[in-house]
């Protein structure tokens, strides 16, 4: 049986193909902490562009 020569993606024999989660499992650690840490930026130059500091912010 002879099979199909692979479609060149331009890769060489010594570059590693990234691996991609198989279906249904998914790097749900790395989303979490991605989404949070953007959230976090957000948040800060969000306050940042309204004047916030944390005198204003922490004061009652």
């Amino acid at each position: 049986m002879i099979l199909p020569a692979p479609p060149d993606d331009g890769r060489s024999a010594g570059e590693a193909v990234p691996a991609t989660p198989a279906e249904g499992e998914e790097n749900s650690l790395g989303g979490v902490t991605n989404t949070l840490w953007g959230s976090l930026i957000a948040l800060a130059g969000l306050l940042t562009a309204l004047g916030m500091n944390s005198d204003r912010l922490f004061s009652r």
